[in-house]
């Protein structure tokens, strides 16, 4: 997710009229926008901001600037666009890029420069703000909370070590940037981070740590951001998740947790569609963590060192089930399908390959799918179990033992169906059923397609049964492919032409017959 605007600002007209040209400054090209009239202006060997007002995007980029005074900028409301990139910036005074100057700037790149902090008083009308690449070793969150228009804010590429939470003593930031939705810190030198951090920014949807120093994940640290949707702490140092780090992170879609030092399996994670721990240091995975890993809709494993010894059945089974998934991703083989790292005589052997019973279990394996033949399709409720009684290529066969859920207390419930595509999360379906009906089908599926499909029972005496929906209790089964049926080849027999001579010459046949 990149800000382009402002590094590449076509011209779209060098204007050659005697009134233009005496207008733009010496070594830019200026364009008139063919709507507003307004400037388009790129210049080339400068050490300044050419003074213009009637102008909407200036585009500076690798120029000879290196410092940007007050009154650097000509006081104008029409600039929306400033790039100031590759330059050799390392100071901007405070205010001189303020709202007193350009109320109305959108977009600001001062990436690749020599920054060491983060400008202060910036105007509160930017949506797009890019500092990457620069010399930043600190940055106080109070120095971007006033931006409340904020939706872009990138950090990248920096020598970042610290970030300095909101104090109570920063009355100006109020809310926050309620309005942002990706904070990038990635490739810095961050060791920690804290669930402080968050005051001014909770309404973020994606943040990525990737590729710093973080070793340890304590409790909550997430827990303040409410919207987040795609956290990205690929490529760090971290060894030790608490159990609760991603519990509240309800609206989580994308995990990487990828190229880490992890062990094990982090306890009590939400439903996501992407979860990547492949490239760390798990060994085994013990059955107890099949409710972390089932809800994933896409789970990647690959190149870790895994034992594949009897404990690692399970895995294997429920690995066996989703390899589907890879005709539908586009994802490196390695990280998506496992390989052994011992015992030696499977070092290196993929899971695709590799047959269950390579992995020596002389009887069948504990509490998984061998306990029945059709255990992996079969959910398994506190009050009843629903099996699959038949896959079709656009239907769903169910069917439960008919029971009275609810007694002693005499409560009357339903079992809640939640479907949805493989990767569509949502665009789910939801159907209520009585328990005592004991079979339905699940209709207008797409043939040879992916889904997930989660059983609950609830309490008929919700409001709205069918928007109870849970993670605990989720299948995923891929319909069959259509076949030639029966009535298709009655039906390709009539758009056939020789099926007609063949009536009319058998028709000719009898009546030749009957008169004669």
């Amino acid at each position: 997710m990149e800000i382009t605007g402002l590094n590449y600002i076509v011209i779209l007209a060098v204007v050659s009229s005697c009134d233009m040209s005496s207008t733009c400054p010496k070594g830019c090209l200026c364009a008139e926008g063919q709507e507003d009239h307004l400037m388009h202006v790129t210049c080339e060997g400068r050490d300044s901001i050419p003074q213009m007002k009637n102008v909407q995007s200036i585009n500076m980029s690798a120029n000879s600037m290196s410092v940007i005074h007050g009154k650097s900028v000509e006081k104008t409301s029409t600039l929306k666009m400033l790039d100031l990139s590759f330059n050799n910036i390392n100071m901007i005074e405070i205010g001189a890029l303020g709202s007193g100057g350009v109320p109305n700037l959108v977009m600001l790149n001062l990436s690749h420069n020599h920054l060491t902090s983060v400008p202060k008083n910036l105007t509160s009308s930017l949506q797009y703000v890019r500092l990457s690449s620069n010399d930043i070793e600190i940055v106080h969150l109070s120095d971007l909370c006033h931006l409340k228009s904020a939706i872009h804010v990138y950090l990248e590429h920096n020598k970042l070590r610290e970030i300095i939470p909101v104090g109570q003593e920063d009355e100006n930031c109020g809310d926050g940037l309620e309005k942002l939705e990706i904070l990038s810190f990635h490739d810095n030198f961050i060791e920690k981070i804290d669930k402080t951090m968050w005051k001014c920014v909770s309404g973020v949807t994606y943040l990525s740590f990737a590729n710093n120093r973080i070793q340890t994940l304590k409790q909550d640290v997430f827990k303040g951001l409410r919207g987040l949707k795609y956290l990205d702490l690929t490529g760090n140092r971290i060894k030790t998740i608490h159990s609760k780090t991603f519990k509240h992170l309800w609206d989580l879609k994308f995990l990487s947790l990828s190229r880490n030092y992890i062990e094990d399996i982090p306890d009590e994670l939400p439903m996501t569609e992407w979860f990547d721990v492949s490239h760390n240091r798990i060994t085994e995975v013990p059955e107890k963590k099949k409710g972390s890993l089932y809800p994933q809709e896409v789970f990647l494993f690959g190149q870790n060192p895994l034992n594949c010894g009897c404990e690692m059945l399970w895995l294997k089974e429920l690995f066996d089930t989703r390899e589907y998934q890879l005709k539908f991703l586009d994802v490196e083989t390695d990280k998506f399908i496992p390989a052994c790292s011992t015992p030696s005589h499977l070092h290196g052997d993929t899971w695709d390959v590799l047959a269950n019973e390579a992995f020596g279990c002389n009887e069948p394996h504990s509490g998984t799918a061998n306990e029945d033949e059709d255990d992996h399709l079969l959910w398994r409720l506190k009050d009843l179990s629903v099996r699959v009684t038949e896959i079709g290529d656009t239907y769903l066969k169910v069917e439960w033992d008919s029971v009275n859920i609810g007694v002693p207390t005499k409560e009357k419930h339903v079992v809640v169906f939640n479907i949805h595509k493989f990767g569509r999360k949502k665009h789910r379906t939801s159907i209520s059923v009585h328990p005592q009906v004991g079979r339905y089908v699940l209709k207008a599926l797409s043939p040879a397609t992916g889904y997930v499909i989660c059983v609950t029972v609830v309490s008929e005496k919700l409001h709205e049964p069918r928007n109870s929906y849970s993670s605990d209790n989720c299948l995923e089964i891929v319909t069959r492919e259509t076949t030639v049926t029966e009535a298709s080849w009655v039906w390709e027999m009539l758009v056939n032409p020789t099926f007609y001579l063949s009536v009319i010459t058998l028709s000719v046949l009898v009546l030749y017959f009957n008169v004669w």
